[in-house]
């Protein structure tokens, strides 16, 4: 009873107060019954306000709750299994935030690819969280601004080269960018593409 293990209390009590109706052994049972009972209650209760943490993705907060929580409770199947699930989201949650640094670094120095493969693995992350989701979609609409930026700047640059007379130096520039206009809205990409062929044919 004082370690909280109503569960073989009761096990053992309900046997002998059956067979030998013993009033000393009926209060103990039903004691343990009645705090079995609130035990539950307890249980419930917890799980409930986990539910809710959860549900707004206070996964921190969540876990301090639990850890708060007595030791009976603590060491429930179900209590073991939501600060497990806890501790594996907060694990991703970490992951994900560390893939977003990466992400906006590799945009702040333009490099498109490495910041889209930041992004794509944010995207494959399993059972992904409401602030994932945000985040992908904030880092993909950021790689085609860096892009469509990148590559106007580009065919500002080869439109001077070519006002300037130096095509192949026009051909330079564009294709320095190559790899940042896969990342580029369509229209974008079109006019990369159409000035490329315009400065390769008067650079040959």
């Amino acid at each position: 009873m004082s370690q909280g293990s109503y569960d073989q209390v009761i096990s053992v009590l309900e046997p002998l107060v059956a067979q030998y109706d013993d009033p000393s052994l009926r209060v103990v049972l039903e004691k343990a019954c009645s705090e079995r009972h609130s035990e539950q209650l307890r249980l419930q209760a917890v799980l409930a306000t986990i539910q809710q943490l959860t549900s707004f993705q206070l996964w921190e907060e969540a876990i301090t709750f639990l850890e708060q929580q007595p030791a009976a409770v603590r060491e429930s199947d179900a209590v073991r299994s939501a600060l497990a699930d806890l501790r594996e989201a907060t694990d991703q949650e970490a992951r994900v935030l560390q893939a977003t640094g990466a992400a906006y670094a590799a945009l702040h120095r333009a490099d498109l690819p490495a910041a889209h493969q930041r992004t794509e693995a944010m995207r494959r992350v399993q059972a992904p969280s409401e602030l994932a989701t945000r985040l992908v979609s904030t880092l993909e609409s950021r790689v085609v601004q860096v892009a469509d930026r990148v590559i106007t700047n580009s065919l500002s640059g080869a439109r001077q080269a070519l006002e300037q007379h130096d095509p192949k130096q026009a051909v330079e520039v564009l294709d320095g960018t190559s790899k940042a206009k896969d990342y580029a809205t369509l229209e974008v990409r079109h006019n990369w593409h159409e000035f490329r062929k315009q400065a390769g044919r008067r650079s040959s």
